[in-house]
């Protein structure tokens, strides 16, 4: 309940104002990713506030979960002047950029700052604690990519020696806000205190898709999110073992999430492309969700092999999915990867976009490109 009550207060203090000031940012941001999705689809399934309101309800609920592990846990810190030092170059760890840049720096700069604020040792204990609570960050981290798979990408096609190639980028991010107890000295009568540091967490993550679907993207790179908090886990419980261990936790806790990348591009580049037209078919690269072709069962992912039982040129789709003053009805033999062949018929009104991305296949671009 103490948690609780700490974690609803910070929502009445200064620290609410920063909160309201980054997810004011999140909406400018979002307003420019809403155009460039209606520039590729028409429209967009969400506007700027909606995607920004569920950005805003999946990182409260994430901030709620990582504050009451650490009740949970346990976790309270001893020596609170320092602890605020280490604790603010550990949230830079989180972030790739520093990851990429400073690994090993930062491994061997975390023990010595903290052993330079107190010789006495009370910070390293405190640093087992610290990266309990980044063990837990990044379970909590992971789970949020997990149950959130549908929001923050967007579709890119891009050129690979003569082929044409459809992919994704993920741009997700949350603002955490979590609070944390720390024990402070409050006279000599009361001793030490209980009370609830309030930290803003903003975890962000950028990565190009090219062989997986969203939604298998965000749930692979939760997992591997998890993985890393769990194994950060199983090393501080070695390290209670034999000590000296304590001392690879900060490389460990800089250098996992820079392994997850790592191992997301090497399980990619073992893999066949899906998203790529030829002659024969064109693939489905995205499909706007409540619209006549998603209400219908287009999705990503599948491959057109005939329309209106007709070959499958991708000058006669774009003919159908440019707007036009008539109702048009289009029907698509397409090929699932799961359920095989089936026919996919749907209702184009006047001056309504389809919401349908197919990757061109190269030898239109070559075609248009002579003819320019």
């Amino acid at each position: 309940m103490k948690v609780l009550e700490g974690y609803f207060m910070m929502f009445v203090s200064p620290s609410a104002l920063i909160l309201l000031a980054v997810f004011l940012l999140l909406f400018l941001q979002n307003i420019r990713e809403t155009r460039i999705r209606q520039l590729l689809l028409g429209e967009s399934e969400d506007s700027p506030l909606a995607f920004t309101l569920s950005q805003l309800f999946f990182s409260l609920a994430g901030g709620l979960a990582l504050s009451g592990l650490a009740a949970y846990f346990g976790i309270t810190f001893q020596a609170y002047g320092p602890i605020q030092v280490i604790f603010l170059f550990t949230l830079f760890s989180l972030t790739p950029y520093f990851v990429q840049a400073h690994v090993g720096i930062f491994a061997l700069f975390v023990p010595a700052l903290a052993f330079l604020l107190d010789p006495a040792g009370r910070v390293l204990e405190d640093l087992g604690r610290l990266y309990l609570l980044v063990a837990l960050t990044f379970v909590v981290q992971g789970a949020l990519l997990v149950t959130d798979p549908f929001r923050g990408y967007l579709p890119v096609l891009f050129r690979r020696g003569k082929e044409i190639h459809g992919g994704f980028r993920l741009a997700k991010t949350y603002a955490l806000p979590a609070v944390f107890a720390y024990g402070a000295a409050s006279g000599s009568i009361l001793g030490v205190s209980l009370f609830y540091l309030a930290t803003l967490q903003v975890f962000t993550l950028k990565e190009s898709v090219m062989t997986f679907k969203p939604k298998e993207a965000s749930s692979i790179l939760g997992g591997f999110r998890m993985a890393s908090g769990f194994s950060l886990l199983v090393l501080l419980l070695l390290s209670g073992i034999f000590s000296p261990l304590v001392y690879v936790v900060p490389l460990a806790g800089a250098g996992l999430p820079l392994l997850e990348s790592r191992l997301f591009r090497l399980w990619e580049n073992h893999r066949s492309f899906p998203f790529i037209s030829d002659k024969t078919s064109l693939s489905v690269l995205d499909v706007r969700g409540k619209t006549p072709a998603h209400e219908a069962g287009l999705r990503t992912g599948q491959v057109i092999v005939s329309i209106n039982g007709q070959e499958p040129r991708y000058s006669t789709l774009v003919s159908y999915l440019q707007r036009a003053a008539h109702t048009r009805t289009l029907t698509l033999g397409v090929k699932d990867p799961r359920k095989g062949e089936m026919e996919i018929t749907f209702t184009i009104l006047p001056e309504a976009g389809t919401g349908i991305l197919v990757v061109p296949p190269a030898e239109y671009l070559a075609t248009a490109e002579k003819d320019s």
